[in-house]
């Protein structure tokens, strides 16, 4: 939920604040190298993992849970997508984030809806999807493009996909596990609301939900490679395609957008 960019300060600072106010942490940020190995090795010793922004590798965070003198210890987070990777070096390191003392709750599962609401908000208000498909030239603008043109215009399609995941971040977090504890965050059995319901089955449905958004999404991510077996004629319908998706994809953000809206004004509800 740190590894994206958060369009009001370029970074993920604004996001981290907001995930140690959920969690009810306290947390202090380091930039000076200096400060890092025993700030580091203290917070480890304490039993608590560190937060670290590095300047290497594919994520732009990594969890730091152990030390063995000068060598720093992660977790491997292999998936579907990612090779492991090497525990960052001290030299690697923008800044440590470490943890403080258990305090009181600053931010509420209320608020991280709003949160949602406001980058979904955003990205309509900015017409982010109209100016993709502008970009992508599609119909007669696409099949114009000589093929290296194609390729490169799909490809940065396919790569703008991947930050379609948050609709992972979005539903999967804010839900309430019965049988996985462990998974809710704080405040998560107000999510439990009975009036909710209609509205997480929508979003997680079909067709115009963030499980089709994903599917979607998945979708335009493999089909860039194909433009490379392709005839030349062939790859000119791959635009239009791709432009179809996007459409669809405004669509399902139109509605899972009414949704949050709707859950929020619920829970205001709540509360007054």
């Amino acid at each position: 939920m740190i590894c994206e960019s958060d369009f009001y300060d370029g970074g993920s600072d604004n996001n981290i604040d907001f995930l140690f106010g959920l969690t009810g942490y306290e947390y202090r940020k380091l930039t000076a190298v200096n400060q890092y190995n025993d700030a580091l090795a203290s917070s480890i010793d304490e039993g608590k993992p560190v937060i670290a922004k590095v300047k290497t590798g594919k994520m732009p965070y990594r969890v730091i849970t152990g030390y063995d003198e000068n060598a720093l210890i992660c977790p491997d987070y292999g998936n579907a997508q990612n090779k492991p990777e090497k525990a960052p070096g001290y030299e690697e390191i923008d800044a440590l984030y470490i943890f403080g003392e258990k305090t009181k709750q600053k931010y509420t599962v209320l608020d991280g809806l709003k949160r949602i609401r406001q980058v979904m908000k955003y990205n309509i208000d900015e017409n982010l999807w109209g100016s993709y498909a502008d970009k992508l030239g599609t119909y007669k603008g696409f099949f114009d493009v000589d093929i290296e043109e194609k390729k490169n215009r799909l490809k940065r399609v396919a790569k703008t996909m991947w930050h379609l995941f948050s609709c992972h971040n979005f539903r999967e977090t804010f839900c309430f596990y019965d049988n996985r504890p462990d998974y809710n965050i704080p405040g998560a059995e107000r999510l439990k609301n009975a009036k909710l319901a209609p509205l997480w089955a929508k979003i997680d449905g079909y067709p115009e939900s963030y499980n089709h958004t994903h599917d979607l999404a998945w979708g335009l991510i493999y089909l860039e490679p194909c433009l490379n077996s392709c005839i030349e004629h062939a790859t000119g319908y791959f635009g239009p395609l791709a432009e179809n998706t996007i459409v669809q994809i405004a669509k399902n953000d139109a509605v899972v957008l009414d949704c949050i809206e709707k859950a929020i004004a619920i829970l205001e509800g709540e509360e007054e």
